[in-house]
């Protein structure tokens, strides 16, 4: 005799992998929030996920770029600059 039914089990599951997703989304979120440079992946997810065309697109329209020696970084706050210059 089973103790729960199959559908709990399965409601329970759901459950359980939301809670660890959010948990995990909200990691990823508050890692890259208390961070001002940014590497260009998480500059890339900071403005909504562009791919790197959307994300090249971006620097041509006047985005800044931080190089010393190798090493680049990008602004949230020139991010933020930009992205309020073109909103309609």
């Amino acid at each position: 005799m089973d103790l729960f039914s199959k559908t709990f089990l399965e409601s329970l599951r759901v459950a359980i992998v939301q809670i660890v997703r959010d948990a995990v989304d909200s990691i990823s979120r508050s890692n890259v929030a208390h961070v001002r440079y940014l590497k260009k992946n998480e500059a890339m997810k900071y403005v909504g996920g562009v791919n790197t065309k959307g994300f090249e697109n971006l620097i041509a329209h006047g985005l800044k770029e931080i190089r010393i020696d190798g090493f680049l970084r990008y602004d949230k706050h020139d991010i933020d600059d930009l992205m309020e210059k073109y909103k309609i």
